[in-house]
């Protein structure tokens, strides 16, 4: 197998991003101003068993869409690159991923689980669908309609 990683350089107008990757492990750490997405990236390098830098500054003042979308973007590449030819990568399906507060079914519906389950993933209340400063529409908690970064890293 060969070298196993990647970085990529993305600069908008919104945006200035730095990803590296490196898929046999390493160090992992995430800066986009955005605390749960930062954890959030953290948890799928550290989980992932492979190494992940990311630095992003965005217009965090308008809102998180630009760094969430160009974040993915740059991720999908560098993951891409640093496959090449996808020797070695095996797949695994599941039903359902149970995690800590939520459950993921195979077709990357996350139900939230918690208190209140009368309204159900798709009819949450508005004020459940902010998250320490990442609207709920950028990285869905729901279904596949509203998956920006989803959608950037494919």
């Amino acid at each position: 197998m060969s070298n196993r990683t990647a970085s990529r350089q993305r600069t908008t107008a919104e945006t200035s991003i730095a990803v590296s990757i490196h898929l046999d492990g390493g160090a992992v750490s995430a800066d986009t101003g955005i605390p749960f997405f930062d954890h959030m990236l953290d948890q799928l390098g550290r989980h992932g068993g492979f190494g992940l830098e990311v630095r992003c500054d965005g217009d965090l003042q308008i809102d998180a869409h630009h760094t969430v979308e160009d974040v993915g973007i740059a991720l999908g590449e560098a993951f891409s690159e640093a496959l090449g030819d996808k020797a070695g990568v095996r797949r695994f399906a599941s039903i359902r991923v149970p995690l800590d507060e939520a459950l993921v079914d195979g077709d990357g519906v996350t139900v939230p689980v918690g208190a209140d389950h009368v309204h159900g993933p798709d009819r949450q209340h508005a004020d459940e669908r902010h998250v320490t400063g990442l609207e709920g529409d950028v990285a869905p908690i729901q279904g596949p309609g509203d998956d920006h970064l989803g959608l950037a890293a494919v």
